[in-house]
């Protein structure tokens, strides 16, 4: 799946941004995210929900770039989108983005990428119901239970503890084991470049053509989805704020970011521009290596100790 992301990842990127520079920066600045990384060599759900979700993503983008091309590119999305809800319920934040492409195309009357929008998906994820009917007796996935035994979780602590959304965009870039491990913090710093980044593309999207705006309102909402989903479940299931819970999103971030370091390129001075460029690959690199080591180091030390 760690693969699949990485494919996905750069498509996505090429066709968001039309080959430009940025688009690589941002791809390696996610594809070396040590999270990603740390979730690629281990045994979980959470990077193949990111590969197909990116999927999902990549192939809205190039039929919205390509109207000639929509009808396939729809199919493939839709495909992705069934498999990305197969992967983790929480893929179920592409849903509204792949219906809201699918009401598109009946406003323009174009069946064949309706139909290729709309069946592809319902079809895995009525399966992916029965699936689950059969083994467990019930069409949706079940909620854990016993979580909330001392009354952990509630809409209050959204606000009472604040501490929940610097854990949620901690975690989402680096944090090991079972979120117990952070790296020192003086690393997370680095991680204010594409955070910053982030910000500054949906803001400089929203002044673009009207393909890059179409873009822009779809990734929201699928933005959107997935803070709900995370919402719901950290204030009426299980108070965990992990940042995997925003990996729906990643492909949205990373537009967002190579948007974003395209619009802030421009205060840099010309002559400066490729060696910065390089700057900032060879410096997602080195944070990427070094956590690799750092939570090496740490491994080892507990394996010595038991």
């Amino acid at each position: 799946y760690g693969l699949v992301f990485v494919f996905s990842m750069f498509f996505l990127l090429s066709a968001a941004t039309n080959n430009a520079p940025q688009g690589f920066v941002a791809g390696t600045i996610f594809c070396l995210s040590p999270q990603i990384v740390f979730s690629s060599g281990t045994v979980n759900n959470d990077i193949g929900l990111a590969a197909f979700g990116t999927l999902v993503i990549a192939s809205i983008a190039k039929g919205l770039s390509f109207p000639l091309e929509r009808t396939f590119w729809l199919f493939i999305g839709s495909v992705s989108a069934g498999l990305a809800v197969w992967m983790k319920a929480s893929g179920a934040a592409y849903l509204p983005a792949v219906f809201i492409v699918a009401l598109m195309e009946v406003l323009r009357r174009n069946w064949r990428s309706v139909f290729a929008a709309v069946v592809p998906c319902s079809a895995l994820v009525i399966a992916g119901m029965y699936s689950n009917f059969m083994r467990f007796g019930s069409l949706f996935p079940q909620l854990p239970t016993g979580w909330d035994s001392e009354g952990k979780t509630s809409i209050g602590r959204l606000f009472d503890e604040p501490w929940w959304i610097v854990s949620t965009w901690g975690s989402f870039w680096a944090k090991f084991g079972w979120f117990n491990l952070p790296l020192p913090k003086a690393t997370y710093l680095w991680f204010l470049l594409p955070s910053a980044s982030i910000i500054v593309g949906v803001l400089a999207m929203a002044h673009q053509s009207r393909t890059n705006r179409k873009l822009l309102a779809l990734l929201l909402t699928i933005v959107v989805t997935n803070l709900l989903l995370f919402t719901v479940y950290l204030t009426q299931v299980d108070w965990q704020p992990q940042g995997r819970y925003l990996f729906p999103s990643i492909g949205a971030f990373s537009v967002f970011c190579a948007i974003g370091l395209k619009s802030m390129t421009r205060i840099v001075p010309e002559r400066l521009r490729v060696s910065t460029t390089v700057a900032v690959c060879f410096s997602a690199g080195a944070v990427c290596f070094y956590s690799i080591w750092f939570i090496w180091q740490n491994y080892m030390k507990w394996s010595t100790i038991m």
